[in-house]
């Protein structure tokens, strides 16, 4: 698991990025669509299946991604390799902290639950600068 750098918060440091978020959550997906849009970000859809995930990651414009550890149980590798495939940075939310049984999540950032708003913009930024940089 990679930790993110600390950065300062900064409105609007999402503008322009198209985020998609995989939580099956309806509390979660709340409150991860309102830390993007409060951010000046556009969500790009909150799948609630592996499968409407998948679909978005193969025919929508992403610029990042947040997904869920598992959703129903099931674990969202599938989701994670497509993006990872795709070249779109993301990180993962999980209640219980350790993405180390996962082999594509491995290198993900991660947003522990509960979760405060200002750490997923930072978390969302730092993904988008990394991906600038290269």
């Amino acid at each position: 698991m990679v930790s993110a750098p600390q950065l300062h918060r900064r409105d609007h440091v999402l503008t322009g990025a198209r985020i998609l978020i995989l939580e099956d959550q309806v509390d979660v997906a709340d409150r991860l669509v309102a830390a993007v849009t409060d951010a000046g970000g556009d969500v790009v859809a909150v799948a609630r299946t592996i499968d409407r995930a998948l679909a978005l990651i193969q025919s929508e414009a992403i610029s990042a991604a947040i997904i869920t550890m598992s959703v129903g149980g099931v674990h969202t590798e599938a989701a994670a390799r497509e993006l990872i495939r795709r070249n779109i940075p993301f990180a993962v939310t999980t209640g219980i902290g350790s993405l180390a049984r996962n082999p594509a999540l491995h290198g993900a950032l991660s947003i522990t639950k509960p979760f405060q708003n200002e750490y997923v913009q930072m978390v969302l930024a730092d993904l988008l600068g990394r991906r600038s940089d290269q």
